[in-house]
């Protein structure tokens, strides 16, 4: 089982490679209101990015809930473990 640490690092990275910026330019809870990048394009690639890296399908019924770190974050532990 992943540590919430850990799930949260990586999505970070994930959040960080979707949007092209550095990890360390992520505002500390990165959200569709502070990312600039974060628009509809950018989320449906950050979606993709995030079933790729964790190994697992995203309904689109639930990634278009999924408008923050933390609601990413939440998700996934539930999803994954």
């Amino acid at each position: 089982m992943m540590t919430d640490n850990t799930l949260t690092k990586r999505v970070r990275a994930v959040l960080a490679h979707a949007f092209e910026m550095a990890p360390d330019q992520l505002p500390a809870q990165p959200d569709t209101e502070n990312v600039e990048k974060w628009d509809s394009l950018g989320h449906l690639a950050l979606i993709e990015e995030l079933e790729a890296e964790f190994a697992t399908e995203i309904p689109h019924a639930v990634a278009v809930e999924l408008l923050s770190q933390s609601e990413i974050v939440e998700r996934l532990r539930r999803q994954i473990g």
